[in-house]
Protein backbone atom coordinates (compact mmCIF):
# COMPACT_ATOMS: atom_id res chain seq x y z
CA UNK A 1 0.00 0.00 0.00
CA UNK A 2 2.78 2.43 0.92
CA UNK A 3 4.74 1.64 -2.23
CA UNK A 4 1.64 2.17 -4.40
CA UNK A 5 0.96 5.51 -2.70
CA UNK A 6 4.58 6.50 -3.38
CA UNK A 7 4.06 5.74 -7.08
CA UNK A 8 0.98 7.96 -7.20
CA UNK A 9 2.72 10.77 -5.30
CA UNK A 10 5.66 10.54 -7.68
CA UNK A 11 3.26 11.00 -10.58
CA UNK A 12 2.04 14.21 -8.96
CA UNK A 13 5.53 15.67 -8.47
CA UNK A 14 6.48 15.98 -12.15
CA UNK A 15 3.58 18.16 -13.40
CA UNK A 16 3.70 20.11 -10.15
CA UNK A 17 7.35 21.00 -10.65
CA UNK A 18 6.70 22.03 -14.25
CA UNK A 19 3.76 24.35 -13.58
CA UNK A 20 4.74 25.84 -10.24
CA UNK A 21 6.24 28.92 -11.92
CA UNK A 22 3.12 29.88 -13.92
CA UNK A 23 1.59 32.18 -11.28
CA UNK A 24 4.84 33.70 -9.98
CA UNK A 25 6.30 35.04 -13.23
CA UNK A 26 6.20 38.76 -12.31
CA UNK A 27 7.88 38.05 -8.97
CA UNK A 28 10.36 35.69 -10.60
CA UNK A 29 11.31 38.30 -13.20
CA UNK A 30 11.66 41.02 -10.58
CA UNK A 31 13.87 38.80 -8.41
CA UNK A 32 16.36 38.15 -11.22
CA UNK A 33 15.99 41.49 -13.00
CA UNK A 34 14.54 40.02 -16.21
CA UNK A 35 11.32 40.67 -18.09
CA UNK A 36 8.18 38.64 -17.51
CA UNK A 37 8.43 37.12 -20.99
CA UNK A 38 11.98 35.98 -20.19
CA UNK A 39 10.81 34.58 -16.88
CA UNK A 40 8.16 32.60 -18.79
CA UNK A 41 10.93 30.63 -20.51
CA UNK A 42 11.41 28.82 -17.20
CA UNK A 43 8.68 26.41 -18.34
CA UNK A 44 10.48 25.78 -21.64
CA UNK A 45 13.70 25.25 -19.71
CA UNK A 46 11.93 22.47 -17.82
CA UNK A 47 9.89 20.82 -20.57
CA UNK A 48 12.41 20.77 -23.43
CA UNK A 49 15.06 18.69 -21.58
CA UNK A 50 12.20 16.62 -20.16
CA UNK A 51 10.86 15.83 -23.63
CA UNK A 52 14.27 15.04 -25.14
CA UNK A 53 15.35 12.85 -22.22
CA UNK A 54 12.05 10.95 -22.33
CA UNK A 55 13.13 9.54 -25.70
CA UNK A 56 15.76 7.41 -23.96
CA UNK A 57 15.00 7.50 -20.23
CA UNK A 58 12.58 4.56 -20.19
CA UNK A 59 15.00 2.27 -22.00
CA UNK A 60 17.99 3.34 -19.92
CA UNK A 61 15.97 2.95 -16.74
CA UNK A 62 15.02 -0.61 -17.69
CA UNK A 63 18.69 -1.41 -18.25
CA UNK A 64 19.89 0.13 -14.99
CA UNK A 65 16.96 -1.16 -12.92
CA UNK A 66 13.72 0.85 -12.57
CA UNK A 67 13.71 1.08 -8.78
CA UNK A 68 17.32 2.22 -8.57
CA UNK A 69 16.85 4.70 -11.41
CA UNK A 70 13.73 6.18 -9.82
CA UNK A 71 15.49 6.59 -6.49
CA UNK A 72 18.52 8.28 -8.04
CA UNK A 73 16.23 10.57 -10.03
CA UNK A 74 14.41 11.62 -6.85
CA UNK A 75 17.74 12.30 -5.12
CA UNK A 76 18.83 14.40 -8.09
CA UNK A 77 15.51 16.25 -7.96
CA UNK A 78 16.23 17.21 -4.35
CA UNK A 79 19.59 18.72 -5.29
CA UNK A 80 18.45 20.68 -8.34
CA UNK A 81 15.33 21.98 -6.56
CA UNK A 82 17.58 23.30 -3.78
CA UNK A 83 19.79 24.83 -6.47
CA UNK A 84 16.76 26.78 -7.69
CA UNK A 85 16.26 28.07 -4.15
CA UNK A 86 19.78 29.48 -3.80
CA UNK A 87 20.50 30.42 -7.45
CA UNK A 88 21.71 34.06 -7.57
CA UNK A 89 21.56 34.34 -11.37
CA UNK A 90 18.75 33.62 -13.81
CA UNK A 91 20.91 31.39 -16.02
CA UNK A 92 21.68 29.18 -13.03
CA UNK A 93 18.00 29.06 -12.14
CA UNK A 94 17.25 28.01 -15.72
CA UNK A 95 19.92 25.32 -15.49
CA UNK A 96 18.27 23.98 -12.36
CA UNK A 97 14.92 23.96 -14.15
CA UNK A 98 16.40 21.96 -17.00
CA UNK A 99 17.88 19.43 -14.60
CA UNK A 100 14.50 19.14 -12.85
CA UNK A 101 13.01 18.22 -16.22
CA UNK A 102 15.69 15.58 -16.79
CA UNK A 103 15.05 14.03 -13.37
CA UNK A 104 11.30 13.98 -14.04
CA UNK A 105 11.92 12.28 -17.39
CA UNK A 106 13.50 9.34 -15.56
CA UNK A 107 10.64 8.98 -13.08
CA UNK A 108 7.55 9.42 -15.29
CA UNK A 109 7.79 6.32 -17.54
CA UNK A 110 9.31 4.08 -14.87
CA UNK A 111 6.62 4.91 -12.32
CA UNK A 112 3.97 3.82 -14.82
CA UNK A 113 5.94 0.64 -15.50
CA UNK A 114 6.05 -0.13 -11.79
CA UNK A 115 2.35 0.59 -11.40
CA UNK A 116 1.45 -1.71 -14.28
CA UNK A 117 3.65 -4.48 -12.87
CA UNK A 118 1.90 -4.58 -9.47
CA UNK A 119 -1.66 -4.08 -10.72
CA UNK A 120 -3.95 -6.95 -11.86
CA UNK A 121 -4.94 -6.65 -15.50
CA UNK A 122 -8.64 -6.15 -14.74
CA UNK A 123 -7.82 -3.14 -12.52
CA UNK A 124 -5.16 -1.57 -14.71
CA UNK A 125 -7.53 0.98 -16.27
CA UNK A 126 -8.60 2.24 -12.85
CA UNK A 127 -4.99 2.36 -11.62
CA UNK A 128 -3.82 4.36 -14.63
CA UNK A 129 -6.84 6.62 -14.27
CA UNK A 130 -5.86 7.33 -10.66
CA UNK A 131 -2.28 7.96 -11.75
CA UNK A 132 -3.50 10.40 -14.40
CA UNK A 133 -5.72 12.09 -11.82
CA UNK A 134 -2.70 12.57 -9.56
CA UNK A 135 -0.83 14.17 -12.42
CA UNK A 136 -3.80 16.47 -12.99
CA UNK A 137 -3.81 17.37 -9.30
CA UNK A 138 -0.13 18.21 -9.55
CA UNK A 139 -0.66 20.42 -12.56
CA UNK A 140 -3.78 21.98 -11.06
CA UNK A 141 -2.40 22.72 -7.61
CA UNK A 142 1.00 23.96 -8.79
CA UNK A 143 -0.13 27.51 -9.69
CA UNK A 144 -1.98 27.89 -6.38
CA UNK A 145 0.94 26.66 -4.27
CA UNK A 146 3.43 28.66 -6.31
CA UNK A 147 1.31 31.80 -6.03
CA UNK A 148 0.87 31.43 -2.30
CA UNK A 149 4.63 30.91 -1.91
CA UNK A 150 5.32 34.02 -4.02
CA UNK A 151 3.23 36.07 -1.59
CA UNK A 152 6.22 35.74 0.73
CA UNK A 153 9.14 34.36 -1.26
CA UNK A 154 8.87 32.20 -4.37
CA UNK A 155 11.85 30.15 -3.19
CA UNK A 156 9.59 28.42 -0.67
CA UNK A 157 7.84 26.61 -3.51
CA UNK A 158 11.07 24.92 -4.61
CA UNK A 159 12.04 24.20 -1.01
CA UNK A 160 8.75 22.32 -0.66
CA UNK A 161 9.41 20.40 -3.90
CA UNK A 162 12.83 19.40 -2.57
CA UNK A 163 11.25 18.19 0.68
CA UNK A 164 8.68 16.04 -1.14
CA UNK A 165 11.37 14.59 -3.41
CA UNK A 166 13.46 13.75 -0.34
CA UNK A 167 10.53 11.86 1.18
CA UNK A 168 10.01 9.96 -2.08
CA UNK A 169 13.71 9.10 -2.21
CA UNK A 170 13.35 7.23 1.08
CA UNK A 171 9.95 5.68 0.25
CA UNK A 172 9.68 1.96 -0.56
CA UNK A 173 9.25 0.89 -4.17
CA UNK A 174 8.11 -2.45 -5.63
CA UNK A 175 11.01 -4.79 -6.32
CA UNK A 176 12.30 -5.04 -9.87
CA UNK A 177 11.44 -8.10 -11.93
CA UNK A 178 14.21 -10.03 -13.64
CA UNK A 179 14.31 -9.53 -17.42
CA UNK A 180 15.71 -12.11 -19.80
CA UNK A 181 15.67 -9.99 -22.96
CA UNK A 182 17.82 -6.90 -23.50
CA UNK A 183 15.94 -3.63 -23.86
CA UNK A 184 16.84 -1.67 -26.99
CA UNK A 185 16.24 1.99 -27.75
CA UNK A 186 14.80 1.29 -31.19
CA UNK A 187 12.08 -0.96 -29.79
CA UNK A 188 9.95 2.10 -29.00
CA UNK A 189 10.38 3.72 -32.42
CA UNK A 190 7.28 2.18 -33.94
CA UNK A 191 4.63 4.00 -36.02
CA UNK A 192 1.92 3.54 -33.39
CA UNK A 193 4.16 4.94 -30.66
CA UNK A 194 5.36 7.85 -32.79
CA UNK A 195 1.81 8.76 -33.82
CA UNK A 196 0.54 8.68 -30.25
CA UNK A 197 3.53 10.69 -29.09
CA UNK A 198 2.90 13.33 -31.76
CA UNK A 199 -0.70 13.75 -30.65
CA UNK A 200 0.32 14.05 -27.01
CA UNK A 201 2.96 16.63 -28.02
CA UNK A 202 0.35 18.79 -29.75
CA UNK A 203 -2.08 18.46 -26.84
CA UNK A 204 0.47 19.43 -24.21
CA UNK A 205 1.88 22.24 -26.36
CA UNK A 206 -1.60 23.76 -26.46
CA UNK A 207 -2.40 22.98 -22.85
CA UNK A 208 0.79 24.53 -21.47
CA UNK A 209 0.22 27.84 -23.23
CA UNK A 210 -3.03 28.74 -21.54
CA UNK A 211 -1.94 29.17 -17.88
CA UNK A 212 0.81 31.60 -18.81
CA UNK A 213 -1.49 33.68 -20.98
CA UNK A 214 -4.14 33.80 -18.27
CA UNK A 215 -1.58 34.65 -15.59
CA UNK A 216 -0.28 37.62 -17.56
CA UNK A 217 -3.79 38.85 -18.35
CA UNK A 218 -4.87 38.60 -14.73
CA UNK A 219 -1.85 40.63 -13.72
CA UNK A 220 -2.31 43.25 -16.47
CA UNK A 221 -6.08 43.72 -16.21
CA UNK A 222 -6.80 43.19 -12.53
CA UNK A 223 -3.47 43.50 -10.76
CA UNK A 224 -4.14 40.33 -8.79
CA UNK A 225 -1.71 39.06 -6.18
CA UNK A 226 0.26 35.85 -6.89
CA UNK A 227 -2.05 33.86 -4.62
CA UNK A 228 -5.18 35.04 -6.43
CA UNK A 229 -3.59 34.36 -9.82
CA UNK A 230 -2.75 30.87 -8.65
CA UNK A 231 -6.30 30.32 -7.42
CA UNK A 232 -7.71 31.35 -10.80
CA UNK A 233 -5.32 29.04 -12.64
CA UNK A 234 -6.15 26.16 -10.31
CA UNK A 235 -9.77 26.32 -11.44
CA UNK A 236 -8.54 25.59 -14.98
CA UNK A 237 -7.59 21.98 -14.26
CA UNK A 238 -9.93 21.07 -11.42
CA UNK A 239 -12.36 18.99 -13.56
CA UNK A 240 -9.55 16.68 -14.66
CA UNK A 241 -8.40 15.92 -11.13
CA UNK A 242 -10.94 13.16 -10.51
CA UNK A 243 -10.21 9.56 -11.47
CA UNK A 244 -13.72 9.42 -12.96
CA UNK A 245 -12.73 12.19 -15.35
CA UNK A 246 -9.73 10.30 -16.65
CA UNK A 247 -10.08 8.82 -20.16
CA UNK A 248 -7.93 5.88 -19.04
CA UNK A 249 -10.94 4.36 -17.30
CA UNK A 250 -13.58 5.19 -19.88
CA UNK A 251 -12.93 2.35 -22.34
CA UNK A 252 -13.22 -0.30 -19.62
CA UNK A 253 -16.98 -0.47 -19.98
CA UNK A 254 -17.67 -0.30 -16.25
CA UNK A 255 -21.03 1.13 -15.29
CA UNK A 256 -19.45 3.69 -13.01
CA UNK A 257 -17.12 4.95 -15.75
CA UNK A 258 -19.92 5.33 -18.30
CA UNK A 259 -22.40 6.84 -15.87
CA UNK A 260 -20.69 10.21 -16.35
CA UNK A 261 -22.12 10.34 -19.87
CA UNK A 262 -25.77 9.33 -20.13
CA UNK A 263 -27.13 7.80 -23.29
CA UNK A 264 -23.87 6.26 -24.53
CA UNK A 265 -24.47 2.55 -25.22
CA UNK A 266 -21.80 0.11 -23.97
CA UNK A 267 -21.57 -1.59 -27.36
CA UNK A 268 -20.15 1.69 -28.74
CA UNK A 269 -17.59 1.99 -25.97
CA UNK A 270 -14.63 1.44 -28.27
CA UNK A 271 -13.79 2.51 -31.75
CA UNK A 272 -12.90 -0.48 -33.97
CA UNK A 273 -9.72 1.30 -35.02
CA UNK A 274 -8.32 2.25 -31.65
CA UNK A 275 -8.45 1.46 -27.95
CA UNK A 276 -9.93 4.86 -27.12
CA UNK A 277 -13.64 5.41 -27.16
CA UNK A 278 -15.22 8.01 -29.51
CA UNK A 279 -16.49 9.93 -26.49
CA UNK A 280 -12.99 9.85 -25.00
CA UNK A 281 -11.56 11.43 -28.17
CA UNK A 282 -14.35 14.03 -28.25
CA UNK A 283 -13.63 15.13 -24.69
CA UNK A 284 -9.90 15.23 -25.42
CA UNK A 285 -10.33 17.42 -28.50
CA UNK A 286 -12.90 19.66 -26.86
CA UNK A 287 -10.67 20.15 -23.84
CA UNK A 288 -7.67 21.17 -25.95
CA UNK A 289 -9.28 23.93 -28.05
CA UNK A 290 -8.88 26.65 -25.40
CA UNK A 291 -5.21 25.79 -25.13
CA UNK A 292 -4.81 25.86 -28.91
CA UNK A 293 -6.40 29.29 -29.04
CA UNK A 294 -4.17 30.52 -26.24
CA UNK A 295 -1.04 29.19 -27.90
CA UNK A 296 -1.92 30.75 -31.26
CA UNK A 297 -2.62 34.07 -29.53
CA UNK A 298 0.63 33.82 -27.57
CA UNK A 299 2.84 33.14 -30.57
CA UNK A 300 0.86 35.19 -33.09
Amino acid sequence: MISRAALYLGGLLGPFGAGVVSSMLPELGASFGVSESTAATSLTAYLLPFALTMLVSGTLGERWGPARTIRFAYAGYVLVALLAVVAPWFWLFQLSRGMQGVCNAFTTPLLMTKLAAITPKERLGRALGTYGAMQSIGQTSAPLVGGLAAEGSWQWAFAGIAAVAAVLTASPLPADEARQDRVRLRDAWRPAVLWTGSMIFLAWAALAGLPFLVAFRLDDLFGLSPGMRGLALTAFGAPGSSPRASPAEWPTGSARAWRSGPGWPPERARSPRSGCSPRCRWWSVRGRWPGCAASSYWWG
